[in-house]
């Protein structure tokens, strides 16, 4: 726990102890350097993107027609007719469909993206039926063969639209009440812009025009002395994985006047993702000389802070603890493997009798320690 406190932390001048830090200077640029170069790639996308203009809104609202995203009804209304328009100006059809669509329920259904409300009343209605039939035995053959009767088709349809009535009535009510919480319009548009990006952020991969238009909404409404703040906006929702990982290296076990010595080190390695545009995404990609790789390790960092680890080792009790650990676990691994493969006979810990396993007061575990 103490130890997993100083990998990026090395940007400061003093360990947590207090001790000077070896690493400081030369850490702080490079850590400096590391993230001048991520914003370089987001502001890639952004440097052409100019302030919102009022003849890009009818674009703008025309390819938010198709959307499944929640936001978007919203922000056509908004953008369309302003606050005042309210739920009236608002494409009840396509907000109900959307807010349905984030249903789990719904989303069980594994219906196409394309779905109308319509589709997706008449697959819950369906639905209902099918766990109406399931409860009074019926085989879904059965459950077929009456629903494909007249009579059958009469239930369906109504229970469709009773089903669809009730979506609608639910968006309405949460339309109307956002559109009362609004304060500013502007804003609204601003937030709702916002959303639909970080809603296109899957699996690390964000949908490049959205993020655009939210930039060009950004720039509008902050001005353009905030352009600045769009790269780390981008970054923050990219989030590229980022990580700093304790690794051991060899351990060599030497016997020394009937005892073990065991001699080893450790090392740290900083890593990073790619980050690609490409195919109207931007996001975690992977080497261009080496598809297979996503992890970037991370030099400058990796070689300054194990170039001073001895140091701090000396400085920071944790750090040394840990690789005292490591070596100890390597030494066991080793004899594990060695008893499977039939090298080792067996290794006489009876020296270690006297030690009791559990000692919350001389080694207190992570829970002892919290409980305090």
């Amino acid at each position: 726990m103490l130890e997993s406190k100083i990998p990026w932390d090395l940007d400061k001048p003093t360990l947590p102890n207090g001790q000077p830090n070896p690493s400081f200077e030369a850490f702080s640029a490079a850590k400096k350097k590391m993230y001048d170069a991520h914003r370089k790639e987001y502001e890639a996308v952004f440097h052409d993107v100019q302030p919102l203009a009022e003849n890009d809104i009818a674009a703008w609202c025309e390819e938010l027609k198709g959307s499944r995203n929640v936001s978007a009804p919203l922000l056509r209304t908004l953008l369309t007719s302003g606050k005042n328009g309210g739920v009236e100006s608002l494409d009840l059809q396509q907000f109900a469909r959307n807010v349905a669509l984030q249903n789990r329920e719904v989303a069980e259904l594994q219906l196409p993206p394309t779905v109308s409300l319509k589709g997706i009343a008449l697959a819950l209605a369906r639905r209902g039926f099918s766990e109406f039939g399931k409860s009074k035995g019926l085989e879904p053959e059965e459950l077929e063969a009456r629903l494909a009767t007249p009579e059958g088709q009469k239930l369906l349809a109504q229970s469709a639209s009773e089903i669809e009535s009730e979506l609608k009535r639910t968006a309405r009510d949460a339309a109307s009440s956002y559109i009362q919480s609004i304060k500013s319009t502007s804003d609204a548009i601003l937030g709702l812009s916002q959303d639909m990006a970080i809603d296109s952020c899957r699996a690390g991969k964000c949908d490049e025009s959205l993020l655009r238009r939210w930039a060009a909404v950004w720039l509008k409404e902050k001005g353009g002395a905030a352009r600045d703040g769009l790269a780390d906006l981008a970054g923050a929702l990219v989030n590229p994985i980022t990580l700093a990982v304790l690794l051991d290296d060899e351990t060599k076990v030497v016997l020394e006047e009937r005892a073990i010595k065991l001699d080893g080190s450790m090392r740290y390695r900083y890593a990073t993702s790619f980050v690609q545009s490409s195919g109207g995404a931007i996001g975690i990609g992977a080497d261009p000389n080496d598809p297979g790789n996503q992890v970037r390790t991370l030099d400058d960092l990796t070689a300054i802070a194990n170039r001073n680890l001895s140091v701090i080792a000396q400085r920071y009790r944790p750090v040394a603890s840990v690789e005292r650990y490591a070596r100890i676990a390597a030494f066991l691994r080793w004899a594990l493997l060695a008893e499977k493969a039939g090298t080792l006979g067996a290794i006489n810990l009876s020296a270690l009798g006297t030690i009791r396993p559990n000692d919350a007061g001389r080694a207190p575990t992570p829970d002892a320690i919290a409980e305090k």
